[in-house]
């Protein structure tokens, strides 16, 4: 356990449990993709790399915000459904972030767009790759933005304590997406003053890492919106 972390914390166990339910949800995902045949199955495939593993902060977040208004909650796999779902956008916005960026890697393998480039080139297919996964890289974000939607959605919470995380949970969508704009801005204009910058590093990093894991928690909650 570290200074910030609640007394009694396993990280280790809540990362599993949080891997246990992502990959459940990805499986009943499959399910509904199956119909479209092997390009769903690759973009499938894509989205449960991109969740495996990492430090699973804003789910922690989100589990220590909850914690903070509620110490004992009564259904912990709902609880961690919900933060779960921090995870699905996060990995919505690596997606469209490796792409803005033209990164190669990400976590020691090639990143979405990269690797749907090279199947394309690898099976020969017509058009250009590149093109081609950039397309497949914007879908796959898109579908990953959604579904981080539905599983708080669907978490198994009451609706009176989603409905208020799902308002903080639209307010943190808003804001990292608006923060990237901003930062993509930015970096066309080839000026950033301290305050742009602060700005781009609160909106597309501090608040939708940190600050909204922690009020979507606390509103799942119960905690007063003031």
């Amino acid at each position: 356990m570290t200074a910030t972390e609640p007394a009694g914390w396993d990280g280790a166990d809540f990362r599993d449990q949080v891997q246990a339910e992502l990959e459940a949800f990805l499986d009943r995902q499959a399910l509904r993709l199956e119909p479209l045949g092997p390009d769903a199955a690759r973009l499938l495939a894509e989205a449960r790399a991109l969740v495996a593993g990492g430090k699973r902060f804003r789910a922690s977040f989100c589990y220590w915000g909850y914690l903070a208004v509620d110490p004992a909650p009564s259904d912990v796999p709902a609880l961690v459904r919900a933060c779960a779902a921090l995870e699905l956008l996060h990995a919505s916005a690596l997606v469209h972030d490796d792409l803005m960026d033209a990164s190669d890697t990400r976590r020691g393998r090639p990143t979405a767009h990269r690797g749907f480039a090279a199947e394309h080139r690898g099976d020969r297919w017509r058009g250009d790759p590149a093109q081609y996964g950039a397309a497949a890289a914007i879908l796959l974000g898109d579908l990953l933005l959604g579904w981080s939607d539905e599983l708080l959605r669907r978490c198994g919470l009451p609706w009176e304590q989603v409905g208020p995380a799902l308002e903080v949970f639209d307010e943190c969508r808003t804001e990292v997406i608006a923060g990237q704009f901003l930062d993509v801005s930015v970096q066309a204009r080839g000026r950033a003053d301290v305050d742009a910058a602060m700005t781009v590093l609160r909106y597309k990093s501090a608040k939708y890492s940190v600050e909204r894991p922690l009020h979507v928690g606390a509103a799942l909650a119960g905690a007063d919106p003031a």
